[in-house]
């Protein structure tokens, strides 16, 4: 991981962000389908609030689009096995062709154990 981008006096954010290689971590689906995650960590970031994605290929989602993500967090030596996150996402932005930013609106942490795949249980509701 590297050091967290530095905030020009024009930043609106309040939270660093950080530019790592998280498409190698995070699993993100659009309308059921795997959105197919380009390995990009010049362009990838993540913060406590959102993250961007870099994509393989196109379509990207639409502004507003709702994404179902999940990725693992930094597993504790004092606890056998993996915390997870699992976030419901909002495509707030495209910052080109194929990077897309997404605000998490919605975090849930869960235990190895009981995750089951992106695909096989929806985190977003009708």
């Amino acid at each position: 991981m590297t050091k967290p981008k530095a905030q020009s006096s024009s930043e609106r954010r309040i939270y660093a962000r950080y530019q790592m290689p998280i498409s190698n971590l995070v699993e993100a689906r659009w309308d059921g389908q795997a959105l197919p995650l380009a390995h990009d960590p010049q362009h990838e970031n993540i913060s406590a609030l959102g993250l961007r994605l870099a994509l393989e290929r196109g379509p990207s989602p639409p502004v507003g689009a709702k994404l179902d993500i999940r990725f693992p967090l930094v597993e504790r030596p004092t606890r056998p096995g993996r915390t997870y996150a699992h976030c419901l996402g909002r495509v707030v932005r495209h910052d080109g062709p194929n990077l897309v930013a997404v605000y998490l609106q919605d975090v849930n942490f869960e235990p190895e154990e009981s995750v089951a795949p992106v695909g096989a249980r929806a985190l977003i509701r009708s």
